[in-house]
């Protein structure tokens, strides 16, 4: 594709009556999202217009990288406006893309893409039950309050986490600052010097150079200290 440059794009539209057959009715506000399309905006726009009396029906259409922004659209609506009836339709949409040629002589190229779309339908009125994709009004409401208790139940354990955490910092901080008055009050007294292994080693060459010193015994006078009489 070096010799050729990108030129227009062409969507082929879809009609919405072949989608939701006599469901839709021909009054109905459609709303395209495109991926750089703003929630804010598009919502305070929908709301508006749901909100008139002469308003009874909103479609909601989304190709490619926006089918997410078009799902998020819709559930806040429902979220702003009650009692809405849904029918969600998927389907495939084709996209032409012409090059056109940058050198004489090249023909011009036709690109067909075919991009996953969704589309929905929401309505003030009833709608068919029995079509695929319908959800009645408040259908999921339960479910996304018990998503919401559930993880507020999640994050509480995490602050008495660290509550707790900083409880137990000022403890030790407290015992930190007793121990340390303690030691102003009481000084520690020297050890005695019998503890010391260097006393002892001298206590004990004291004791051997007594036991030199003193003169030798003869058998019977150490006899007669240990009171035991010699043979005669």
């Amino acid at each position: 594709m070096e010799h050729y440059r990108k030129g227009e794009v062409v969507q082929v539209d879809v009609d919405l009556s072949i989608l939701f057959g006599d469901i839709i009715r021909n009054d109905a506000v459609s709303m395209r999202i495109k991926n750089g399309s703003r929630v804010r905006n598009l919502i305070g726009f929908a709301v508006k217009r749901l909100k008139e009396d002469g308003t009874r029906q909103m479609t909601f259409s989304g190709t490619g990288l926006a089918v997410s922004k078009t799902i998020t659209c819709a559930e806040i609506m429902k979220r702003k406006v009650k009692n809405l009836h849904q029918i969600t339709k998927l389907f495939r949409k084709e996209t032409e893309e012409y090059w056109e040629p940058i050198e004489e002589g090249l023909d011009r190229l036709k690109v067909t893409r075919s991009v996953p779309s969704i589309c929905i339908l929401l309505s003030k009125d009833l709608l068919d039950a029995s079509q695929p994709g319908y959800q009645a009004p408040g259908i999921f409401d339960a479910l996304w309050s018990d998503s919401v208790s559930h993880e507020r139940r999640r994050k509480q354990p995490v602050k008495n986490h660290k509550r707790h955490f900083q409880d137990k910092q000022k403890v030790t901080h407290k015992n930190e600052d007793k121990s340390a008055s303690s030691v102003k009050k009481n000084p520690q007294q020297p050890k005695s010097s019998k503890s010391q292994p260097g006393n002892e080693m001298v206590q004990k060459t004291k004791k051997k150079d007594e036991a030199k010193s003193k003169p030798f015994q003869k058998v019977g006078d150490m006899n007669e200290s240990n009171g035991i009489n010699a043979p005669s």
